[in-house]
């Protein structure tokens, strides 16, 4: 489903840009840049890696995990909610 959105977005602005279309002030940048910005910032949003996967269309967390440059206060939120949940797993541990 991601890619339907990917691909359209590419084209709409292949086709301003040919037509002349400043698209505002933009300055010119990669279009991969708007991949990388999405995927990080919805992981940093608390989108976990196999869901970013998922929607990358990655076959792989590793690929995954370059879009993923986590901040520290999203660091630090991970662990606020860990600590809140208080689950400990007692099946299927090892």
């Amino acid at each position: 489903m991601a890619q339907k959105y990917h691909t359209k977005a590419l084209t709409d602005i292949s086709e301003a840009t040919k037509k002349g279309s400043k698209l505002s002030e933009v300055k010119p940048f990669e279009i991969y840049c708007l991949r990388h910005s999405f995927l990080t910032n919805l992981a940093e949003s608390g989108c976990d890696g196999f869901t970013l996967a998922k929607i990358a269309g990655h076959s792989s967390v590793t690929i995954t995990a370059r879009y993923c440059h986590p901040e520290q206060d999203s660091v630090d939120r991970a662990f606020r909610v860990m600590a809140g949940s208080q689950k400990v797993v007692t099946d299927g541990g090892h």
